[in-house]
């Protein structure tokens, strides 16, 4: 008799944002990975029903509900997206895009890691939106070039 496996159920614990590999610049509470792609649908031949279907374009979706990081110009992360050389706050005149790894773990209630790695995340914006008596939470959101789901 084969051995079942118990289902495990997670807890989204942290996340982190680093910069070719090197130590995080964020984290995060809150996210949504969403690896996707189009697909095309072939139709023709004579007949009215769909003949083949082919993927293609294929992306991860990455927003982010809640960050906390450093807000220093110069320092910050966020500021690389509008100037990726110097990382000033000022706008670049540029056509070169900043992109990060996003990390993100859940931790099962047997113990199992679940751990959610997008590369080549690029943020096309930085909400900057100060609400009154509140504390400043910017929700970001990015596109991946590829993912890899692990457990650990």
């Amino acid at each position: 008799m084969s051995a079942v496996a118990t289902p495990d159920t997670f807890f989204g614990n942290r996340g982190v944002i680093t910069i070719d590999g090197a130590s995080p610049v964020a984290v995060f509470k809150g996210i949504e990975i969403t690896p996707k792609y189009d697909v095309a649908k072939l139709y023709g031949g004579g007949s009215i029903l769909r003949q083949d279907l082919a993927r293609h374009t294929f992306r991860v979706e990455v927003k982010i509900k809640a960050a906390k990081f450093d807000t220093i110009v110069g320092t910050s992360f966020m500021y690389s997206i509008l100037n990726p050389t110097t990382n000033d706050g000022t706008v670049l005149d540029t056509n070169a895009v900043k992109t990060f790894t996003v990390v993100a773990t859940a931790t099962g209630a047997l113990g199992t890691i679940c751990k959610q790695t997008v590369t080549g995340v690029y943020f096309e914006s930085i909400p900057m939106g100060l609400p009154e008596n509140d504390w400043w939470t910017p929700e970001f959101s990015g596109e991946g070039s590829t993912c890899v789901f692990a457990n650990s």
